[in-house]
């Protein structure tokens, strides 16, 4: 008699995921929660950067906000895998935070 890792009697042992891949839920963590901190800081650097007035900037930052939300999103499930969507979205979350410390003077 074959020996089952499942705990309950007669069900079927659990198929391992080719090549290490990470479930398909990791994709859509990092699409929604990556894609909406990177959108933020980029909205606030825009927000920082732009040479208009504070009122101005900020509607157009908000109107940005929402193709680059989605832009980010349909990235995620464009690359090749994961960890390129990670690395890449956590990248652009760094320089535009760089970017709005220094435009805000909190850095030098």
């Amino acid at each position: 008699m074959a020996r089952s890792n499942s705990a309950l009697p007669g069900a079927q042992p659990r198929q391992k995921r080719a090549g290490g891949k990470p479930a398909p839920w990791a994709r859509l963590f990092i699409a929604i929660l990556g894609g909406y901190f990177a959108t933020v800081i980029v909205s606030a650097a825009v927000t920082a950067v732009l040479p208009i007035s504070r009122g101005e900037a900020t509607a157009l930052s908000l109107l940005l906000s929402g193709l680059i939300y989605t832009a980010l999103f349909v990235y995620v499930f464009a690359v090749p895998s994961w960890w390129r969507a990670f690395r890449d979205l956590t990248g652009l979350t760094l320089v535009s935070g760089l970017i709005l410390a220094l435009a805000k003077g909190v850095l030098f």
